[in-house]
Formats: C-alpha cells, sequence, structure tokens
C-alpha cells in the first residue's frame, strides 16, 4: 500500500470553494478534526460541502479519517470514508491526542488502539486488507498499537488479516515485548497461541519476561512462565527478570517459586539462581567512608531500555 503524507494535502487547502485565507482555512481544519474527535457527522457534512479537503490535515498531519478511528466514532469514520477519506495517508508527527498514532502512522494504527474500535478496524481492513501491514516512522504495525494498548479484539483482528506475529520495530520489540510492557494478559495469550516467540530479545537483549517483570505485571509473568518464557536469560547490562523483579515482593516470589520448581527438576541454572538471590549475611565495613553512597536516601535500582506506550525509547527504573 502506498502511503502518503497527509500534509500533501495541504496544497489543496487554498483551493476550498470560498477561497478561504490560509488562517482562515487552517481554523477550518481544525474544526473538521475536532468535529470528526467528536463523531459529529453534521459539522464534516458541511464543512466538506463548503469545500473543505476531506483530507486537509491537522496540526500535525493528522486527518480526520485518522481521529475518528483513534476516537471510535463509526458513524463519522463511514461518512469520511464513503465521501472519500484516504487510508493512504500518514501523520507528519507524533499525535499527543490520539493513541498509538505517531509520526508515519496511519488510521488502521488508530483504530488498533483506541478503546471500542473493533468495528471501525474490521471496516478499515476489510476495505484494505493490506493496511494491517503498514509501517509507522518507528516501524511499528498495528498489531504493535494494539498490543501496546492491550486490545485483545484488536491483536485477533489484526492476526485474522495476517499480521506478522514476531514483526519487530525499531527498537527490535515484537508484539508480544509491548504486550508484556503494559501487562496486556489477554493480547499475551491470544500472540503465544498464534505461535509468537516467547524467546525473542529486543536491541537491549530484554525478552517480554524481563519486561513484564520490570513493570510489575504479575499476570503477565504468569501467562509467560506458562508458555515456557526463559527465567535466566541476561539483557546486555547482565540482568535477568528475576534481578528486575528485586524491587517488586510478588513478582519476585512468582519468579522464585518457578525457579524452585525448575531446581526441583534439577535445572542446573535454577540451583545457580536460588544462590545467587540467597540473602548473605552482611559484614561491618571497616572503612565506612569509602564507597559511600553520595545519596544515601536514593537507593541504586537496575534498570531496564524499554519501549514506552508511544513506542519510543524510554528509560524504566523498575
Amino acid at each position: 500500500m502506498e502511503l502518503l503524507f497527509a500534509g500533501a494535502a495541504s496544497a489543496a487547502i487554498g483551493f476550498v470553494l470560498h477561497a478561504l485565507p490560509r488562517g482562515e482555512a487552517l481554523e477550518a481544519n481544525a474544526q473538521l478534526i475536532e468535529a470528526a474527535r467528536e463523531g459529529k457527522v453534521s459539522t464534516i457534512t458541511s464543512l466538506v460541502d463548503s469545500g473543505l479537503p476531506v483530507d486537509a490535515p491537522g496540526e500535525h498531519g493528522e486527518t480526520a479519517l485518522m481521529v475518528a478511528a483513534g476516537a471510535g466514532k463509526l458513524a463519522a469514520v463511514e461518512l469520511l470514508l464513503s465521501i472519500g477519506a484516504s487510508m493512504a495517508l500518514i501523520a507528519t508527527e507524533d499525535v499527543p491526542s490520539t493513541l498509538g498514532l505517531v509520526a508515519g502512522g496511519t488510521c488502521v494504527h488508530a483504530a488498533a488502539a483506541a478503546a471500542g474500535s473493533e468495528l471501525i478496524l474490521d471496516a478499515l481492513l476489510e476495505r484494505d486488507a493490506a493496511a494491517v501491514r503498514a509501517r509507522d516512522a518507528l516501524q511499528n504495525t498495528p498489531l504493535h498499537s494494539a498490543a501496546a494498548a492491550g486490545r485483545a479484539s484488536a491483536v485477533q483482528a489484526c492476526l485474522a488479516r495476517g499480521s506478522e506475529c514476531d514483526a519487530r520495530n525499531r527498537a527490535g520489540c515484537t508484539p508480544l515485548a509491548l504486550a508484556a510492557s503494559h501487562g496486556g494478559v489477554e493480547a499475551l495469550r491470544l500472540l503465544l497461541e498464534q505461535g509468537a516467540d516467547v524467546h525473542a530479545y529486543d536491541a537491549e537483549g530484554n525478552t517480554a519476561l524481563h519486561r513484564a517483570a520490570a513493570y510489575a505485571h504479575l499476570g503477565a509473568v504468569g501467562v509467560l512462565l506458562e508458555a515456557g518464557a526463559p527465567l535466566y536469560a541476561a539483557n546486555r547490562n547482565g540482568a535477568s527478570p528475576l534481578v528486575l523483579a528485586a524491587p517488586h515482593p510478588a513478582v519476585s516470589a512468582r519468579l522464585l517459586e518457578q525457579a524452585a520448581r525448575l531446581a526441583a527438576q534439577g535445572d542446573p541454572q535454577a540451583s545457580m539462581a536460588q544462590a545467587t538471590l540467597t540473602p548473605k549475611p552482611q559484614h561491618p565495613n571497616p572503612n565506612p567512608s569509602r564507597n559511600r553512597n553520595p545519596n544515601p536516601n536514593r537507593r541504586a535500582k537496575p534498570r531496564l531500555r524499554s519501549c514506552s506506550l508511544r513506542f519510543g525509547w524510554a528509560q524504566l527504573e523498575p
């Protein structure tokens, strides 16, 4: 599917029916975007009938179709499609007001991340099934958007249209990794049922279990362990999920329970991990001024580079 910048539509703004000055034309664009967000079909109809292009871009290059899809406004989406709104246009910048819509994102990305947009996503993919493979500027597919938002129904719809289960974005994150980061248990189950690789790791060496453990998503941790997620895999900083879970007692206990089960089965890694994580007696420091933490009120924590909800790089302190 050919993707075009929504900003290209701005070339048509000066040719609206009443030849609006630029300032008024941009204001009219904003009115169209807001009407789409609120699902006001009569306002959309009136603005387009007055000569405003149906794909007139908003501040971030978003179109009315993208915004309506992201807001779950089915009637507005149906109207916009019926009067020629393009599914091929992409946002020129991140759109803060629309979840999952970043630079390069399409109306399908927006619908995949939006709550209550099941019918909209189906309608869009019915028109263009290839749109499920669209990539935004961070190389996220609509399946990444759905997984990050924890929208199991959207995950199912994307998978049913042939979306690649283990597609990686620019950070090396698979949809499974994003679902784990945000605790989407049902989304995780659907992805795993479709064969998602529970051993896959991102550019920083983090698996889905690293992410679920670091973000303290106990339910997601349980699902991943049941699927055989590697308990002892080390990321590029040498940290395993057990290490990243240390600040979260419930998650840590669940992982140690799994480690004990594996140790009972004769897993040598499990025995080593248990020995490593067993608290050791503390000895007085003969030189207390040496290696003192310059800020005693701040405890050092393991760090994990992770994909945020908007799928960019972010620092996480679990």
